[in-house]
C-alpha cells in the first residue's frame, strides 16, 4: 500500500526541506513537526504493508497444508476400508466424524 496521500506529503516535505523553511507553518505546527508527522505516517504504512506480507505468507502456507490435509485424509480413509471394509464400525465412526453437524434452529 503506498497511499497517493503518502506520496503527496512526501513530495512536500522534500521540497519544504530544501526550500530550509524554518517558520511556523501553522498554529503549534513547525516545519519539523511536519517532517516528523510524513515519517510517522511512513512509518505506519510500512508496517500495514509487511503485516500483510506476512498474512499473505501465512494464507498459502495454510492454502498448502489444507490440499495435504485432504490427500492424507483421503489415504486414512481408504486404508480403513481395506482394512476394516466399508460396512466396519470404524469406516461408519470416521465418514460420522467427518460429516458438518447441522446447526440447531432456532426457537
Amino acid at each position: 500500500m503506498a497511499p497517493r496521500l503518502l506520496k503527496d506529503c512526501e513530495i512536500k516535505a522534500s521540497t519544504l526541506k530544501a526550500s530550509n523553511i524554518n517558520y511556523p507553518i501553522g498554529p503549534e505546527m513547525t516545519v519539523t513537526d511536519y517532517l516528523q508527522k510524513v515519517e510517522m505516517y511512513r512509518s505506519l504504512v510500512d508496517n500495514y504493508n509487511h503485516f500483510l506480507t506476512q498474512a499473505e505468507l501465512v494464507r498459502s502456507s495454510i492454502r498448502r497444508h489444507e490440499k495435504e490435509m485432504r490427500d492424507v485424509n483421503e489415504r486414512v480413509r481408504s486404508a480403513i476400508i481395506i482394512y476394516n471394509g466399508k460396512t466396519s464400525s470404524e469406516y461408519k465412526a470416521f465418514i460420522k466424524a467427518t460429516k458438518p453437524r447441522k446447526k440447531p434452529k432456532p426457537i
